[in-house]
Formats: C-alpha cells, sequence, structure tokens
C-alpha cells in the first residue's frame, strides 16, 4: 500500500484558455464509479466551463469544441458520452421534475478543421422522478436511456425497456454497455445485492457478498464501485464499508449462484464529531491494473474532521488476486 502525502492542496483545474474543468453534479447523491479494463481503450473527451457556463469537449490530440447551447443559464447536471466517443448528451436541469437533455455528434472532433461551434442535432424533455446517483447511457447509435422508476427507459416513461427484477433498481452500467447493474438493500443489514443483467446474452447474474458488514451503521453495506476485467471475465464490488469481492462471471452460472474468488477488506477511516469518531462510509475508485490477476484501487483512509482544509488521507492499493482471502 502507498499512502499519498498527508496533506493535499485542492486547486481549480484550468487550462491555458482560463476554462475551468466541468465536473458533475452529486448533490442528489453519489454514483456508482465503473470502470472496465480493456486492451485498446476508446479516448473519450474531457469537458470544460467557459465564463459563460457554456460547456467544451477536448479530444485526446488537445482540440477544443464548444457545444452551443442558446441559454446557458441553466446548469448541466451529467454529462453522458457514447462508447465509441461519437455522441454527447448534455443533461440540463430546468426544474426539479424537468429536464432537457441535449445531443452533439462529435465525430468530426479532433480535427483542426473542425468547426469551433458544435449546434445540438437533437433535444428531448425528460419529466418526472429521477433516481439520484443512478446512471444514464447513450449508444453508439445515439439512442439514450435514462432510469425510470424500477427500469431504464428510452427517452422518457413511454418507452420502457430493461425492468428490474423484483425488489432491485437500476443503478449502473458497464462502459461497454454490455452489462446493466441493479442494486437491492437488505433492509435488515443494509448491504446491497446486485443483479447484473448481460444485455447480449440475456443472462442475469446474482452478486451477493459471501462476509456481512464489519461495522454497523446505516450505508455502510452500499455499493461505491465497481470494476470489470477485460473481457468482461471478471468483476469487482466495492462497498461502503471497505469491502472488496471479486467474482467470476464468464461461466455458465445463473441468477443462483456465482463462483467467488475471494474479499479482502480495507481500512476505515473515522468521521470525528465532538470529539466522537464514528465509522465513516469508504470512498473509492478500482480498476484491474493488469487483465486479470490485480486490482488497483484508490481509496480514502484516516480520520476526517469537518470544516478543515486538507482533511484526509488517500491510499493507492494493488491487491492480486492470487492472495485473496
Amino acid at each position: 500500500m502507498h499512502i499519498l502525502p498527508d496533506e493535499i492542496i485542492v486547486r481549480p483545474l484550468e487550462s491555458d484558455d482560463g476554462l475551468r474543468r466541468w465536473l458533475p453534479a452529486t448533490d442528489g447523491g453519489q454514483p456508482t464509479v465503473v470502470t472496465k479494463y480493456t486492451l485498446a481503450e476508446t479516448q473519450q473527451p474531457i469537458f470544460w466551463l467557459d465564463d459563460n457556463d457554456q460547456i467544451w469537449a477536448q479530444t485526446p490530440d488537445g482540440v477544443k469544441s464548444r457545444l452551443y447551447r442558446q441559454n446557458s443559464r441553466h446548469a448541466v447536471k451529467d454529462i453522458v458520452v457514447s462508447p465509441d466517443g461519437g455522441t454527447v448528451v448534455l443533461f440540463v436541469e430546468r426544474t426539479l421534475h424537468v429536464r432537457r437533455a441535449l445531443f452533439y455528434h462529435l465525430a468530426d472532433m479532433g480535427s483542426r478543421s473542425a468547426e469551433q461551434d458544435i449546434d445540438h442535432f437533437q433535444e428531448a424533455v425528460l419529466t418526472g422522478s429521477f433516481l439520484p446517483g443512478t446512471a444514464s447511457w447513450v449508444t453508439d447509435q445515439g439512442e439514450l436511456y435514462v432510469p425510470w422508476e424500477n427500469q431504464w427507459s428510452f427517452l422518457n416513461e413511454e418507452h420502457l425497456r430493461w425492468k428490474a427484477p423484483e425488489g432491485f433498481q437500476p443503478n449502473f452500467v458497464s462502459p461497454d454497455q454490455h452489462y446493466l447493474g441493479y442494486v437491492k438493500r437488505n433492509d435488515n443489514s443494509h448491504e446491497e445485492e446486485i443483479m447484473l443483467v448481460n444485455v447480449m446474452r440475456d443472462r442475469s447474474l446474482l452478486l451477493r457478498r459471501n462476509q456481512p458488514t464489519a461495522l454497523g451503521g446505516y450505508g455502510l453495506g452500499k455499493v461505491v464501485s465497481v470494476g470489470f476485467s477485460a473481457l468482461n471475465a471478471l468483476v469487482a464490488v466495492g462497498f461502503s464499508d471497505g469491502y472488496i469481492e471479486i467474482f467470476r462471471i464468464d461461466g455458465d452460472a445463473d441468477a443462483a449462484g456465482i463462483l467467488s474468488l475471494g474479499f479482502v477488506r480495507l481500512p476505515m477511516g473515522q468521521l470525528i464529531l465532538s470529539d466522537i469518531g464514528i465509522p465513516k462510509p469508504k470512498q473509492m475508485v478500482m480498476k484491474f491494473n493488469n487483465a486479470f490477476d490485480r486490482l488497483l484501487v484508490f481509496h480514502d483512509v484516516g480520520d476526517y474532521r469537518p470544516g478543515l482544509n486538507g482533511n484526509g488521507t488517500y491510499a493507492m492499493s494493488e491487491i492480486y488476486l492470487a492472495e485473496l482471502a
């Protein structure tokens, strides 16, 4: 385990043009972080904000194009990109229950002759009660799916698809969009189970942790990070109590049982309130660091005291699957 410096100074990310990095809003709930190891990754654009709150997309070669909006008064709450990087959708909040989805085509980006401004080619109005912290996604063909009650729907509630199994709620999508992830919370243990649905093979896989939460407290069994290996052969699931379990999902197992390759528990930090320490829900991002045998985890450790600058310590842990319990 490699511990980063105790004191980390955070500054706004700026480019040479004076733009600031766009970051998604998390006030409605922290989404599950999902990664996948691939031998050849498709580079995704990164996004910037200018002084007028217009969004700029930057391709890997450094070319920036403005995703023009006639009215930039409303904040961009989320941005989703298709796996091939060719379609971008901006979610613009209008009211508590109404959002606009603006579609942009980026196929020509990266060329020095590309237009500086790109206009959206489609707009959709989304209404209803949205699930905070839940992923929307857009396909390479430009089809947008958003979470609606207990399923994902195509644009809105009139085109329902992939209904969740009983008791589960839609939560995340694998980066290649081969797997949909649904979660269900156990009201007694507060632990969450995952149902993976392979949309390519029409197969459901139930991932249930083999060890209970080591600490009491609401929210300590929540799924916070998921990592897929090459070929989607393995999946690692990380929970907010520091528990990580790795499953093999490329066999003939069905929803009744999955092969677990083992688990590990990462150290927990504490939230200090009035000199009393309570377990702090774990934050982590995981990614397979090799095709199948190593998992890299960036996570928080140490004690946290509200209101202190430079508060907390972070660790980078490399987990070898051969050494799992």
